[in-house]
């Protein structure tokens, strides 16, 4: 029937119990606990030492990790990762889908990138920009100060400059020059082939 112990059980072997145990208050073990069946807890687990897990943490509600999380081996997320505050990565990220940035992006080394980059507001670069092949530009292309091109140059359609414009070497034009307003020379001229001028000439020397 009925037991009550008003002080301490000891039991120095094995002890089987064939129904449940009831513990109203703490429960103390000095060394290991093995439980080879199905484990719940209805309320916190607080372990103030190393846990270590052989096998699968399941968790179906939220993972609150109040200090580091050291993770040694792979790690597979099957759905989004949100970080609110910084994220520092030591080697290498490897993203094989899209990465969206709706905030700033600082890169304070080397960035590889192998596919479409596709940016929806300004890039700002503080630093020198190095490209190995072609850029495409669909719309304008503004520079504020000076551009410096040390290879050859195609325009394809029109090039128009609003300010004065200085070659430091020869200027080669294949097909028609059209110059609608005055053509002022102020050395040394040399025409090849014909001149041919439509309308009145003034030679004032």
């Amino acid at each position: 029937g009925f037991t009550l112990l008003n002080n301490t059980l000891t039991v120095s072997g094995a002890t089987s119990l064939n129904s449940t145990l009831i513990v109203n208050d703490k429960l103390s073990v000095q060394s290991a606990l093995t439980v080879s069946g199905f484990s719940l807890l209805n309320n916190s687990l607080t372990v103030s030492g190393a846990t270590s897990l052989n096998s699968t943490l399941i968790v179906n509600d939220k993972l609150s990790v109040q200090s580091a999380l050291t993770v040694s081996g792979f790690t597979l997320l099957n759905n989004t990762l949100t970080v609110s505050g910084a994220s520092t990565f030591n080697s290498t990220l490897n993203i094989l889908g899209n990465l969206s940035v709706y905030g700033s992006v600082n890169t304070i080394n080397n960035t590889v990138i192998e596919t479409i980059v596709n940016i929806i507001e300004t890039l700002t670069v503080s630093g020198a920009t190095s490209l190995n092949s072609t850029l495409i530009v669909n719309d304008k292309l503004s520079v504020q100060s000076a551009l410096t091109v040390s290879g050859f140059t195609l325009l394809n359609n029109t090039l128009t400059v609003s300010g004065a414009t200085s070659l430091n070497s020869t200027l080669i034009v294949n097909d028609k020059l059209s110059v609608q307003s005055a053509l002022t020379v102020s050395d040394f001229t040399l025409l090849n082939n014909t001149l041919t001028v439509s309308g009145a000439t003034s030679l004032n020397s």
